[in-house]
């Protein structure tokens, strides 16, 4: 145990100088190994981190530590917002270990890499549509799981920012002077994303372009 805490001491101060310089100890039993690499990954010292749980999923393949290195890799990525990294992990250890206790963090995770990955609403959506149906799964999956709330919250973040991008669309229509096809981008919204929290804008957005169209009924 005194050596586990030396070393600990030991490669915190020289990460905090030199992390790139960080070389794993290979003479440390798999147990130590994924206790420093838990330590590092606590630290915030993610390269140092990734690298420890790297090679011990690779020395010890085929046992427990394997595994747990493994995730850990992926989690190690995930909080470095290494999103592509991450998914590639997690896909891959979703591949290695079907039936894992980690089964529920690495699918809500993966959604979440998915929705960070996305970009601004103007552009092109379907990875936030990915991450949508696989909220939606989790939820469908896992309903009693502790980290439900934080499946939902992201769930409405992907509804609103899909039903933001129409919205967009219908607001350049009405601008330019089409309220009949801003209307039919606003109906969209209210069939599509019936729990966005901007169907009071969108409701309020219908009424003028309803407004400006029997205008130009009675005018014509």
């Amino acid at each position: 145990m005194f050596r586990v805490v030396s070393l600990l001491i030991l490669i915190t101060v020289g990460l905090a100088s030199a992390c790139k310089t960080f070389d794993v100890p290979k003479n440390l039993p798999a147990d130590e190994l994924l206790a420093l690499g838990k330590s590092l990954l606590d630290k915030k010292q993610y390269e140092a981190a990734a690298k420890t749980f790297n090679y011990l999923k690779t020395r010890y393949f085929y046992t427990y530590y394997a595994e747990e290195a493994h995730y850990y890799l992926a989690k190690t990525y995930f909080l470095w917002n290494k999103y592509e990294q991450a998914l590639t992990e997690y896909e891959l250890f979703l591949s290695l270990y079907p039936e894992s206790y980690y089964l529920e963090a690495v699918q809500l995770e993966m959604a979440i890499c998915y929705y960070k990955m996305a970009p601004s609403h103007a552009l092109d959506q379907s990875l936030t549509e990915k991450a949508l149906s696989m909220f939606d799964q989790f939820i469908e999956t896992f309903p009693n799981s502790s980290r439900i709330d934080e499946a939902k919250k992201y769930r409405q973040l992907c509804i609103d920012k899909l039903a933001l991008k129409d919205i967009a669309v219908a607001k350049f229509y009405l601008k330019n002077g089409h309220p009949r096809s801003a209307l039919i981008y606003l109906q969209g919204v209210l069939e599509k994303y019936p729990e966005t929290t901007l169907r009071e804008e969108v409701e309020k957005l219908v009424a003028e372009c309803e407004h400006k169209l029997h205008g130009e009924i009675q005018k014509n």
